[in-house]
């Protein structure tokens, strides 16, 4: 972090620096944590907007910047039956803002994926599962893939598929339709707050954003989207544009 021309400008990634100000609007930041065990993402989530809010007064306060970014938390869940269990409770303040339940993985999901993000995945196995995971990637079977990563097998347990698949095309939904004003920055890319957070507690994304609604016209598209459901929590200040029925 630093001044430059009188603005203070916080780093999230190499080379990329977010202002604090834009256009006389203070900066909003949107942790995103992907995973198939909610309760303990939904804990994760606040401690990073908790440490977060730490770092901040420690490095940005000193710039005569007197107040915390606007922080929400999106959890996206894989596991279809979650939905029925849920992952709102009775213990409010763990409560994220939006959960985004994810009813199937498409095969226009596994098309999608760049060169990158599937040798990413392969690797990810363990290496007598590479083979077939393979396949998988070349028939791009949205429902294989799926099935692949919600076994619960020791062995799937134990290899990084299951995170490393769901992280990508998690993020990969989001990138699709955030608005331009926003800017998404994915885990490989984080480097302010890396160094200062537990290594399994690393954030799968943050989201930069500046005008208030931005946030909202995401969850707005993602309610469009049949493959997922979306719900909100209604505890918090919601637009009158954002629906109850998802």
């Amino acid at each position: 972090m630093r001044g430059l021309k009188g603005k203070v400008l916080f780093q999230f990634s190499e080379g990329k620096y977010f202002q604090t100000y834009k256009e006389k609007r203070r900066v909003r930041i949107g942790f995103v944590e992907i995973g198939c065990k909610p309760q303990s993402k939904r804990a994760q989530l606040l401690e990073k907007k908790d440490k977060f809010s730490e770092l901040w007064t420690a490095e940005i306060s000193p710039y005569g910047i007197d107040w915390l970014p606007h922080i929400r938390r999106t959890l996206i869940h894989f596991d279809p039956e979650s939905k029925r269990k849920g992952v709102f409770n009775k213990f409010k303040k763990y409560n994220p803002d939006v959960v985004i339940y994810y009813n199937k993985i498409s095969d226009y999901d596994v098309q999608t994926l760049t060169p990158y993000q599937r040798e990413q995945i392969i690797t990810g196995a363990k290496e007598k599962q590479r083979k077939g995971i393979t396949d998988i990637l070349k028939r791009n079977s949205g429902s294989d893939l799926q099935e692949v990563i919600l076994e619960e097998t020791e062995n799937i347990k134990k290899s990084g598929i299951r995170g490393r698949t769901s992280e990508i095309i998690g993020l990969n939904l989001i990138q699709e339709v955030i608005p331009n004003s926003m800017n998404l920055v994915r885990n490989g890319d984080l480097k302010y707050l890396r160094e200062e957070l537990k290594p399994d507690h690393e954030i799968d994304g943050v989201l930069v954003y500046y005008n208030p609604n931005s946030y909202w016209t995401m969850i707005k598209s993602l309610q469009n989207n049949p493959q997922i459901s979306v719900e909100v929590n209604w505890d918090i200040q919601v637009p009158t544009w954002i629906s109850n029925n998802n």
